[in-house]
């Protein structure tokens, strides 16, 4: 095929991240002192918390986890994978099953 044969785009097109590589650079650093989280492959900044939403999660964290007790698993503001292009950190979410450690990459 030549490059006349090949449709070469000149429109930018923006960069889909993956979990991945969202949690492979936040390892290294990249995303230091920052609040990001990554939905549908964009990294999207999201605002400081302040200590009335702080006191409401601890309040909800104490109540589902008396309502949800094991083998269910409170999971803390920690990221979340729902597909391979969203990991966001949402401040509560209820699992089912006891936690367990990622796999190894």
């Amino acid at each position: 095929m030549t490059i006349a044969e090949h449709e070469i785009s000149t429109t930018p097109t923006p960069h889909r991240w993956t979990v991945e590589d969202f949690l492979r650079a936040a390892e290294f650093g990249c995303f230091s002192d920052q609040r990001v989280e990554l939905i549908d492959g964009k990294i999207i900044d999201m605002p400081p918390q302040k200590d009335a939403h702080a006191f409401a999660v601890s309040n909800l964290v104490h109540e589902l986890m008396r309502v949800f007790p094991p083998p269910f698993w409170v999971k803390i503001q920690a990221t979340l994978r729902l597909n391979d292009f969203a990991g966001p950190e949402p401040d509560v979410a209820v699992l089912s099953g006891p936690p367990s450690p990622p796999a190894a990459t």
